[in-house]
């Protein structure tokens, strides 16, 4: 399983990078650069809700809670919110591809791990990579709709401990993560060079292997060990932009 997870990761790197490379040739088209559909550059921020998201723990070592079953949980964020931009190119006449750098974060308010839910201080956060294709179709009503599909990379870090009694449990795991996504949207001209757009995102993951210091004093009371979680992100996004065309 984990060394599944490994290549799916790095196939996940390879065709980012392979994606990355075929729109630098785009950009780098003199078709292109002759042609008033030309390059644009974009600068995005939004909204981010993240549903409750599960904790499972599949530790090789074994350890589990006093019944036999592995480590099992969810935690819950408050909304949250998403930066960052693109550079990229039409092509063809109802298409466009970019590469877009996105950093998101929200607030965890509660986690629970076998013992139910506390609440909690920390947050989760991630930074995309992703290569993105659209397209677009102008149907004369002043707004140019899209739909989009969109691969990458993603650096997912969950930091979270309980508030109250922040040596009762603690969470704090990074992985690097394979990340996909399917976007709908619009863009309304404001002139010629200018944008505004308009969409929403669907986000996901796969799953992440996090190696933590956990202590579940219910289950463990004075052991605080390496263990490893399974942790699943995903995400609703709602995300404006401006859009600068060249």
């Amino acid at each position: 399983m984990k060394k599944t997870f490994r290549l799916s990761i790095t196939c996940a790197r390879a065709i980012t990078f392979a994606s990355a490379l075929f729109l630098v040739g785009i950009l780098a088209s003199p078709s292109l650069a002759a042609d008033d559909r030309g390059f644009y550059v974009q600068y995005n921020a939004g909204a981010v809700h993240v549903p409750n998201q599960n904790l499972t723990n599949a530790d090789a070592s074994g350890v589990s809670n006093t019944t036999g079953q592995k480590f099992s949980g969810h935690t819950d964020q408050n909304p949250g919110f998403a930066v960052g931009g693109a550079i990229g190119a039409r092509f063809l006449e109802h298409f466009r591809a970019e590469v877009e750098y996105m950093y998101r974060e929200s607030e965890v308010t509660s986690f629970s791990i076998q013992t139910g839910p506390s609440s909690a201080d920390g947050d989760v956060d991630m930074s995309t990579i992703m290569a993105n294709v659209y397209a677009e179709y102008d149907f004369e009503i002043g707004i140019l709709p899209y739909v989009g599909i969109g691969i990458g990379w993603g650096s997912l870090h969950l930091n979270a401990k309980n508030r109250e009694v922040p040596e009762l449990s603690r969470i704090d795991g990074r992985d690097s993560v394979f990340v996909y996504s399917v976007m709908a949207g619009g863009s309304y001209p404001v002139n010629e060079m200018v944008d505004l757009t308009f969409g929403y995102r669907y986000l996901r993951t796969t799953d992440s292997e996090m190696k933590n210091s956990l202590s579940v004093p219910s289950v463990t009371p004075t052991a605080r060990r390496a263990r490893r979680l399974d942790y699943e992100y995903d995400a609703h996004e709602g995300v404006v932009g401006l859009r600068f065309n060249f």
